[in-house]
């Protein structure tokens, strides 16, 4: 099949969605790295988009709706679209598993119109838990023999954050999606055993990042 494989953990999702309607865009907005189209359908639900598209390595999901615009893309090349075409983009758990996460900001910063929004999230790699792996085993948790050649870019927020400045982009805010699993024990998080208390950077296996083109 050439149908995408790409999907995130439904907390990501959720958490993505209220952060972009926090930023409130309502022209166009593309997907970047859309996988099975999850979050995409997502925003169709719940925003009121005049041109929502997404982006991926595979084709179109079959249950994707009719008004949501498909291109199929490698993510690594430079993208087939024009400059200043959308008001804002989501890239959600794409950027750690491409090549150069430069090029990806200078696209990403040419394709958005002037005052538009770019929304990132990608695995936390100063969470204890993956803090932890990083020296007891020698690599990130997210990092793993496990998920290579899938997770192939580690990026921290220092890295995230000089790699958007150098495209010209300014950082708005970091956010986190306040779940994350006890090191060594996936099926228990700090939130369940906290009842909620333990959240942010140390507690979040996930991260996100706003960026604003000026």
């Amino acid at each position: 099949s050439d149908l995408s494989l790409g999907a995130s953990d439904k907390k990501i999702y959720q958490r993505a969605l209220s952060l972009i309607k926090e930023l409130n865009p309502k022209q166009s907005h593309l997907d970047f790295g859309s996988g099975q189209g999850t979050f995409l359908q997502l925003l169709s639900d719940n925003v009121e988009f005049a041109k929502l598209s997404g982006i991926d390595l595979m084709g179109r999901p079959q249950d994707l709706p009719e008004k949501i615009h498909w291109e199929q893309s490698d993510l690594n090349d430079s993208l087939k679209i024009a400059n200043e075409q959308f008001e804002s983009v989501s890239a959600l758990e794409i950027i750690e598993h491409l090549e150069n996460p430069r090029h990806i900001f200078r696209e990403l910063y040419r394709i958005l119109k002037p005052g538009g929004w770019l929304l990132m999230s990608t695995p936390n790699n100063e969470s204890f838990r993956s803090v932890l792996s990083l020296w007891a085993r020698g690599h990130f948790v997210a990092f793993t023999d496990r998920d290579y050649p899938a997770h192939i870019t580690p990026l921290n927020r220092l890295d995230l954050k000089r790699a958007a400045k150098e495209a010209g982009f300014n950082l708005e805010k970091f956010a986190y999606v306040d779940h994350g699993c006890l090191p060594g024990f996936t099926s228990m998080s700090w939130q369940k055993l906290s009842f909620g208390a333990l959240k942010g950077l140390r507690f979040s296996d996930n991260f996100f990042a706003v960026f604003r083109k000026p």
